[in-house]
C-alpha cells in the first residue's frame, strides 16, 4: 500500500472511530480521590459536558484542582484543547516556521525519517504510538513522585519537541509525496538533498497539515446540530494532527534519529 492510500485510509479510520470516542467522553465518570468524590462528573463542572461547550471557561471554584487535573487526567486537558477552533493563518505560520527550522537544522535525519514514513507507513505509526504511550506514562509516573518532578518537566519538554519534530517529518513526507506524484519534483534520494526541494516539500506538506488541523467536527452547522448522533461528534483536525505527529515520531525512532538507512 503506497503512502497516499495509507493517509486516506488513516483519515477514514479516525472518522470511523470518532463516534466511539464521543460516547466515551459523554459517559465516562471521572473521579479524583485526592480532592474527594464529586456527586456529578467533573466534566459537567468544567464546562465539558457536551463537546459543543468545550471552550467554556473553567469555574474559578475549581482552580485549586487544575494542577491535579493536569497530572492525573491529561486526556481531559487534551480533549478540551482538541475541541477549540484553531486560527488558520497563525496555525499555518507557526507550523511552517517550526517545520522549516527542524528540517533545515536536521536535514539528513529528517530526510531519512520522511523516506521511512513513506515506505513503512503503518510500522512507523505503530512505533510512534508505542513511544508516545511509554513517554507519557513514564512522565506521569515521575510527576506523581515528588523527587522526580523536575525530571517529569524535562521529559515533557523533550516529548513535546519530539512530537513537533515528528510533525515536521510527516509534513515533509506529505509534501514530497504529493510533489513527486505531480511530477513537480523528483523523488528524494539520500545522495541528493537540495534546499529548494526541501523547502518546497515542507511548504506543501505544512499547508496540507494546517488544512487538516482546522477541520471542524460535523456539528458545525444547524442541520448537523439537529441530529443527536452527529451533534456529539468531536472535532477531527486535532486528532489527525497528533496522528501525523506520531507517524513522524515513529519514523524518527525507527531510523534511530536518522542514522539507520534501509
Amino acid at each position: 500500500m503506497n503512502f497516499g492510500r495509507s493517509v486516506i485510509l488513516l483519515t477514514l479510520l479516525v472518522s470511523f472511530l470518532l463516534p466511539m470516542n464521543a460516547a466515551y467522553c459523554q459517559n465516562e465518570q471521572i473521579q479524583f480521590p485526592a480532592v474527594g468524590d464529586f456527586p456529578t462528573p467533573i466534566r459537567d463542572r468544567l464546562g465539558l459536558r457536551g463537546l459543543r461547550t468545550a471552550g467554556t471557561p473553567i469555574d474559578p471554584a475549581l482552580g485549586d484542582i487544575s494542577a491535579e487535573l493536569m497530572h492525573r487526567r491529561p486526556l481531559i486537558v487534551w480533549r478540551t484543547f482538541a475541541e477549540l477552533p484553531l486560527p488558520p493563518v497563525k496555525t499555518f505560520l507557526f507550523l511552517l516556521f517550526a517545520d522549516l527550522l527542524i528540517c533545515l537544522a536536521f536535514r539528513h535525519s529528517t530526510q531519512i525519517a520522511s523516506m521511512r514514513a513513506r515506505s513503512n507507513f503503518w510500522k512507523s505509526l505503530g512505533v510512534g504510538v508505542i513511544v508516545l504511550i511509554l513517554g507519557t506514562t513514564f512522565t506521569k509516573f515521575c510527576s506523581e513522585t515528588f523527587i522526580l518532578r523536575p525530571l517529569a518537566s524535562l521529559l515533557l519538554g523533550m516529548l513535546q519537541f519530539l512530537c513537533l519534530a515528528g510533525l515536521a517529518v510527516s509534513s515533509r513526507a506529505l509534501g514530497s509525496s504529493l510533489l513527486s506524484k505531480l511530477k513537480v519534483l523528483k523523488a528524494e534520494t539520500i545522495t541528493e538533498r537540495p534546499v529548494r526541494s526541501l523547502v518546497a516539500s515542507v511548504l506543501v506538506g505544512t499547508l496540507i497539515v494546517s488544512c487538516l488541523a482546522i477541520l471542524p467536527g460535523l456539528s458545525s452547522s444547524p442541520v448537523m446540530d439537529s441530529l443527536p448522533v452527529i451533534s456529539s461528534l468531536p472535532r477531527l483536525g486535532a486528532r489527525l494532527l497528533i496522528l501525523f505527529s506520531m507517524l513522524g515520531l515513529g519514523a524518527i525512532f525507527s531510523t534511530r534519529f536518522g542514522k539507520k538507512v534501509d
